[in-house]
């Protein structure tokens, strides 16, 4: 440990310009990594939270036999009772599924 100390200084002092910059780029990339992965992570748990509120959506409207259709402002269709799912044939996982932007 003693001897360690005095090695890191000295290799830290005989750096270059170019050991600097390739260092730079492997910290930078190193947080990307990470931030990428949380992004991820964190698309996961909304995935699932969208899953779960659909299948709230489903107990409570699919008693209701009239057509209902739910999109978000970008045309995603978040529910859809049985009715439109087969008015517009839908596979069963439609969640999120685009449809045709409405003038």
């Amino acid at each position: 440990m003693d001897s360690a100390l005095p090695q890191l200084h000295s290799m830290i002092i005989g750096m270059e310009q170019t050991e600097y910059t390739i260092l730079g780029i492997v910290i930078i990339l190193f947080f990307l990594v990470i931030h990428l992965y949380s992004l991820a992570k964190e698309k996961k748990k909304l995935r699932e939270t969208i899953n779960h509120n659909v299948k709230v959506f489903q107990k409570a409207f699919d008693l209701a036999e009239d057509a209902m259709l739910i999109l978000s402002e970008n045309n995603e269709v978040i529910f859809a009772n049985k009715s439109m799912i087969s008015f517009l044939d839908m596979e069963i996982g439609y969640q999120l599924e685009v449809l045709r932007h409405i003038p």
